[in-house]
């Protein structure tokens, strides 16, 4: 029994000393290998992509303000000229991740409408959100843009208060369907416009709405109702032309003062 144990611990004792022979063999093999099987160097373009993504991670809080700032960037008609907010939320000092900043114009959570990375891309992006993270935070959020006028009626209401057309648009729907309505535009290619603006203006200033978000029913209500009141005055204005006017009073002529007898 002795002499099995001993065989046993024998045996361990050499396989535990081969081990330890070999690996500055496998070592050494090791060190040998061929470039081909170390891992791939990154190429040019992935390089670049990461330097990007980096960049855009940061943002230029100075391009953000200028971009922010500029006479053709609407964000601040619902955000404030200091992203103290109106009728979209205060961005000022709020403590938001780029991502989530991003996801919001993309994808936005509420009535806001979608821009795409042509319109505004990721880097313009990075740079407002820095910007505004820059700035302090509000106590109060600062008054709407376009507020909703006494006794409207439930589409100016819709338009205005509910889901914030009115804050670039102002008050004037009918300038706002004036050319649909005068270029004898449906409703379908007004709700194409409207659900996919980016698609049919790329490069425009609007961005898209969600269906899910302003439903067709009442972007149908709101389309209905101002159609209806623009040809309503076209009646009326009509009506005035069309009625005959009173020929003006003829004026009296003065008669010739009588020749004196002196």
């Amino acid at each position: 029994m002795a002499d099995r144990r001993e065989a046993v611990e024998f045996n361990v004792y050499n396989a535990s000393n081969l081990n330890m022979k070999a690996m500055p063999l496998v070592a050494l093999l090791l060190a040998c290998q061929p470039q081909s099987q170390a891992a791939p160097p990154q190429s040019t373009g992935s390089v670049q992509a990461a330097a990007s993504r980096r960049s855009a991670a940061t943002g230029d809080a100075r391009a953000g303000k200028v971009f922010w700032e500029q006479s053709t960037t609407f964000c601040p008609v619902c955000h404030g000229d200091r992203g103290q907010g109106g009728y979209g939320p205060d961005l000022a000092g709020r403590r938001l991740s780029v991502a989530q900043f991003r996801r919001q114009v993309r994808q936005s959570w509420g009535v806001m409408p979608r821009w795409t990375p042509q319109q505004i891309d990721d880097q313009t992006l990075a740079n407002v959100h820095a910007y505004l993270t820059s700035l302090r935070p509000v106590e109060k959020p600062g008054p709407w843009t376009t507020t909703v006028p006494r006794n409207a009626r439930p589409h100016l209401r819709y338009f205005i208060e509910t889901y914030g057309c009115g804050q670039c648009h102002g008050t004037d729907m009918e300038a706002v369907f004036f050319g649909a309505a005068y270029a004898k535009m449906d409703f379908a290619w007004f709700a194409r416009t409207v659900y996919n603006h980016t698609t049919d203006f790329p490069s425009g200033k609007m961005g898209s709405f969600s269906r899910d978000r302003l439903p067709v029913p009442m972007l149908r209500i709101m389309w209905n109702a101002t159609i209806a009141e623009m040809r309503a005055r076209e009646k009326a204005k009509a009506s005035r032309l069309a009625k005959p006017q009173p020929a003006p009073a003829a004026k009296p002529t003065n008669p010739a003062p009588p020749k004196s007898t002196k």
